[in-house]
Parts: C-alpha cells; structure tokens; sequence
C-alpha cells in the first residue's frame, strides 16, 4: 500500500505477473488522479484481502477506505479472474465495486464472459495512461451518483 493522502482513490490491483503489476502501477500513477494501491498476486490473496477488510476487525488495510476499484487480471493462478469476479459480484458487501478486467487476450468471447458475470470495464494489457485515468474518471463518477442515490434512498 501506498502513504497517498485521504482523498486518494483506494484500489486493489489483482495481478500475479509482477512486470505487468508495475505496469499497471506506473499507468496509474501518471493518471493524475491519485490512488491508493494494494497489490494481490493471485486471487486467493485478493478475496483474503476483501473479505478480511469487512468481515475481521484486524484488517490489512488499515483502517483505510475499502477498494473503489478492482483491476482484475483473468490469467491467475489457483482461482482465475473470473471466479475472482464471480464470488466479488456475488457478494453483498463487495458487489457494488466497480471492477476493470485486465487480460492478454483481444478475442470477444473472454470480453462477453466477463460482462456477464458481472465486469465493468475490460481492457488488454497493457493498460495506457489514457485507460487509467477514463476508468479512474469514470469511477469517481460512479461513487458520487451511487452515494446520491443512497442518500435519496434513506
């Protein structure tokens, strides 16, 4: 994780090659939106993360905000990205965050798969500058509209 301030955007980055997770940390860090990063390397180790953050009080995130953001790779090792996404959107606690998933793989049917479980956002590695800060654009926006409505809704 990183020291950014409060206002920074919490996302957890789900990648176990560890070229493409500098990658992807780089690209996020020249978004100009500044974002708070935890590193998983596989997909056991991010739902660990994510369930531990909301079902134990000992919780590696220390206190900070939960992920506003899930970057997702779907070539993981032991629970792949999908499955990874499957138990994230069909979680109550966890359904409502966006996720982006990151793939090697340009075909369509990976894309459509993804969507359908529950993807918000799919992009082949690598990730660009300009994708990083339309999906951190995008998902500022979406937390700002999702808080409205459950203002609206209390």
């Amino acid at each position: 994780m990183s020291d950014q301030p409060e206002t920074a955007i919490p996302v957890l980055l789900v990648e176990d090659n560890e070229i493409d997770a500098e990658i992807a940390k780089r690209v996020l860090a020249k978004s100009g939106v500044q974002v708070s990063l935890c590193i998983a390397r596989d997909g056991k180790e991010a739902l660990d993360l994510l369930f531990q953050e909301f079902y134990q009080e000992e919780s590696p995130w220390q206190g900070r905000q939960r992920p506003r953001l899930i970057v997702l790779d779907l070539g993981l090792p032991g629970f792949d990205g999908r499955e990874v996404l499957r138990r994230i959107k069909n979680d109550p606690g966890l359904c409502s965050i966006p996720v982006a998933v990151l793939t090697g793989s340009s075909g369509e049917k990976p894309m459509l798969e993804c969507m359908a479980i529950g993807g918000n956002m799919y992009f082949v590695k690598p990730m660009t500058v300009a994708d990083a800060a339309n999906v951190l654009a995008a998902v500022q926006q979406y937390w700002v509209l999702l808080d409205r409505l459950r203002q609206r809704a209390a």
